[in-house]
C-alpha cells in the first residue's frame, strides 16, 4: 500500500526536480530540431528527455506513485492512488522559436484530486506553487486573484472567438502555464478554454496554483473537471478569479442556446445540420 506523503516536505524536492529539468531545457533550446506528432503538434527531444528525467525523479521522490505525461501512453489510474501528471514542456512551439513563452507543469493528484502543484517558468526564472489547503505561492510570495473583473486571456487560436463571445479585452498566449499564472497572479479576471479541447497535463497544476490563490476552476458548465479520465481531455473550462465566474458561464450557456437554435432553424429551412458554437472535440 502506497505511503500517504507529506506534502510540505516534498513540494521543495519537487520545486529541485522542476528547476533542474527547466536547466536542462535551457541548456539544449537552441540544439533541438521539431518534430511532428500525429495531432499535428510539435515535440521535440528535449520534450521526452525532459519528461524522463521527471518520471525517474518524481516517482523515486515517492514510491508507489503512478506517472503520466504529455509524451507518455494515458490511462486512468484508482481512485485511492497517488499519481503525477506532468507537461515536460508547455509550449513547445515557443520553446523551438527561441523565445521564453514556455514552462514546466507538475501535479500530484490524489484520485482526481489535484494535492500539490508546481510550474516553473526558465525563461523567467519564475515558479508558482500550490499545495491543497496551504495556498499558493510565487517566487515564496502569497498569491491572491483579482478581485475585480477586466482582462481574459485564452490561447492564440482562440483569443479572437473569446473575445467575440464576452466582448472584453482577450490577451492572447500560447502555452496553458502561462494562462493559469496569470489568473493566479491577478493579472487577468479569467482563462476561459472553449472548442480546443486540452488535456489534463495541460491544467491540472494550473487548476490548483488559481484555486488555492483564491479562484474558481470548473467546466464550462460548471462542473468539476474530469483530470483521471479514461482519456486525457478535458473538454471546456473557464478558471476565474471566482467573482465573474457565474457571470462567464451564463454568458456561455446563452451563446450556446442562442447557437443551437440558429442552427435548428439552419436545419429546418435548409434541410442541413449546422453548428454555429465551437465543438468541444
Amino acid at each position: 500500500m502506497t505511503r500517504l506523503p507529506n506534502l510540505q516536505d516534498m513540494l521543495p524536492k519537487v520545486e529541485c526536480v522542476m528547476r533542474a529539468t527547466g536547466e536542462y531545457l535551457l541548456a539544449v533550446q537552441h540544439d533541438v530540431e521539431a518534430e511532428g506528432k500525429s495531432d499535428g503538434t510539435l515535440v521535440s527531444a528535449a520534450d521526452h528527455e525532459a519528461e524522463r528525467r521527471l518520471r525517474e525523479h518524481l516517482t523515486a521522490l515517492f514510491p508507489g506513485s503512478y506517472f503520466r505525461g504529455e509524451e507518455s501512453l494515458w490511462g486512468s489510474w484508482p481512485d485511492y492512488a497517488w499519481c503525477w501528471v506532468v507537461d515536460p514542456l508547455d509550449g513547445t512551439k515557443e520553446y523551438l522559436a527561441g523565445r521564453q513563452g514556455w514552462g514546466v507543469s507538475i501535479a500530484l493528484l490524489h484520485g482526481a484530486t489535484p494535492m500539490l502543484a508546481a510550474i516553473h517558468l526558465p525563461g523567467t526564472n519564475s515558479t508558482f506553487t500550490a499545495i491543497k489547503g496551504h495556498g499558493a505561492h510565487h517566487d515564496g510570495k502569497r498569491l491572491r486573484v483579482s478581485p475585480v473583473a477586466g482582462l481574459l486571456v485564452a490561447t492564440t487560436r482562440m483569443a479572437p472567438v473569446v473575445e467575440a463571445l464576452f466582448e472584453r479585452p482577450v490577451k492572447p498566449f500560447y502555452a496553458a502555464v502561462l494562462l493559469c499564472t496569470e489568473v493566479a497572479r491577478g493579472n487577468a479576471a479569467a482563462y476561459v478554454s472553449i472548442g480546443r479541447s486540452l488535456d489534463a497535463w495541460d491544467v491540472a497544476a494550473g487548476q490548483l496554483i488559481i484555486e488555492e490563490a483564491g479562484g474558481c476552476c470548473t467546466t464550462s458548465g460548471g462542473e468539476v473537471l474530469t483530470l483521471n479520465g479514461a482519456k486525457s481531455k478535458v473538454g471546456d473550462f473557464v478558471f476565474s478569479n471566482g467573482a465573474i465566474h457565474d457571470e462567464l458561464l451564463d454568458n456561455l450557456q446563452q451563446h450556446r442556446a442562442n447557437a443551437h437554435a440558429h442552427a435548428a432553424s439552419v436545419a429546418l429551412s435548409t434541410g442541413k445540420r449546422g453548428a454555429a458554437f465551437p465543438s468541444q472535440a
